[in-house]
């Protein structure tokens, strides 16, 4: 039979407190795989349980133990249990009168499914005016163009009407237009030839820009190591390798993943490996110093890789937008790591990218969980690292 839910609830419970207590022997052999389990797992197995009712030598047994005061359930339960186990007549009548649920339950779900109906009609009407809104102005909208293209038709008829009368007057002027055509073709190309010039002199200006930012950028580096290494300062030999012709990613190492702390650890120890850190995403990063100010954010990020620079002699850069800096702040002069400021408009993502493009082609290693910037230095041949990988070295 079909059983409500709470009379379902409560057999379920007394006969599972019954396996609990009864001798494995005693009971069937699906149910002695489940003696010992709590009550919750047991009422997922409520209809192996139920059918012990179905089964006259287990109804004498747990009525005995119920007589015996071996299960002590409520006197609800009791009850319910004894109806079961008894089947007197009229029992199952008389088990569905016990129940304690009611039409209630239906009325307050078909109240709940009137308020819904209610709200969706309101959602319905709303969206209809919000519609009905955006079609009125798309209709201004269209209105307005069709409006401005007009107004654009006529001065255009206006403006051809001037060019018939300007080529009238060209055709009557005759050798002096000719003339004048001439004098303005000679013009134009002078100016050509001029802007020409003047974009290969840019070219060249760039090129030697760039040619310098690189060379200043090696030259900081190598003070940067001579420093690390306890050296005096001094430029870089004549017989430095060159830097490769073209820069790229560092290779993860067979057994690790790209993301491990392990990897970026081994990647410090590459010849000629520097570091590049988008700043305030590694300090904000969860398990980084985002409850601190802004101010502390940089400070404690430049002591910790001050630190880790100095211990693997690798030269580091930290790019913090300059924007976020409080005017009463004062950048610290680092020795090992170098601490850069982009300027406003130009954001930090941009300001790192740019040092990177200055760089002679040796390892970089561009440390940030930012997916654009990531993008931007993978194509430059940066080796991308995660804030979590640097944070797992320094702290």
């Amino acid at each position: 039979m079909v059983l409500p839910p709470d009379i379902r609830a409560a057999l379920v419970d007394t006969l599972g407190a019954y396996v609990g207590r009864a001798a494995t022997l005693d009971l069937p052999k699906n149910l002695r795989r489940i003696k010992g389990f709590r009550p919750k797992a047991l009422a997922r197995h409520g209809d192996e349980l139920l059918e012990m009712l179905e089964d006259e030598t287990q109804r004498k047994l747990v009525l005995q133990a119920l007589d015996e005061g071996e299960l002590r359930p409520s006197k609800r339960h009791e009850n319910v249990l004894r109806i079961a186990l008894e089947r007197a007549e009229g029992w199952e009548a008389r088990l569905a009168a016990m129940s304690e649920v009611s039409d209630q339950a239906e009325t307050e779900t078909g109240r709940d499914v009137e308020k819904e109906l209610e709200r969706e009609r309101r959602r319905v009407k709303v969206a209809r005016e919000e519609a009905r809104r955006v079609k009125a102005a798309a209709r201004a909208e269209l209105a307005e163009s069709a409006r401005k293209v007009e107004e654009l038709e006529r001065a255009l008829t206006a403006t051809r009407a001037e060019l018939r009368q300007a080529r009238a007057e060209l055709e009557v002027a005759g050798m002096e237009t000719s003339r004048v055509t001439g004098a303005l073709e000679r013009r134009e190309r002078r100016a050509q030839r001029e802007a020409e010039k003047a974009r290969a002199a840019s070219d060249e200006s760039r090129a030697e820009t760039r040619s310098l930012r690189r060379e200043i950028a090696r030259l900081t580096r190598a003070l940067s190591d001579a420093s690390v290494a306890g050296r005096p300062r001094r430029a870089p030999s004549v017989a430095q390798p060159r830097a490769p012709e073209i820069r790229t990613p560092l290779q993860v190492p067979k057994g690790l993943l790209a993301e491990s702390r392990e990897t970026l650890d081994l990647w410090l120890k590459e010849p000629n490996v520097s570091l590049l850190i988008d700043g305030y995403n590694v300090s904000k990063t969860e398990g980084g110093f985002g409850d601190l100010s802004l101010e502390h954010q940089r400070n404690r990020l430049v002591d910790e890789i001050d630190r880790l620079a100095r211990m693997r002699g690798v030269p580091s850069t930290i790019v913090f937008d300059g924007a976020l800096i409080e005017p009463v702040s004062v950048r610290r002069k680092r020795r090992t790591v170098a601490v850069a400021y982009s300027r406003p408009p130009e954001i930090a993502d941009d300001h790192l990218v740019a040092l990177l493009e200055e760089r002679p082609n040796y390892p970089v290693i561009v440390v940030t969980n930012d997916r654009e910037l990531q993008a931007k230095c993978i194509a430059l041949g940066a080796t991308i690292a995660r804030a979590e990988q640097l944070l797992s070295l320094i702290r």
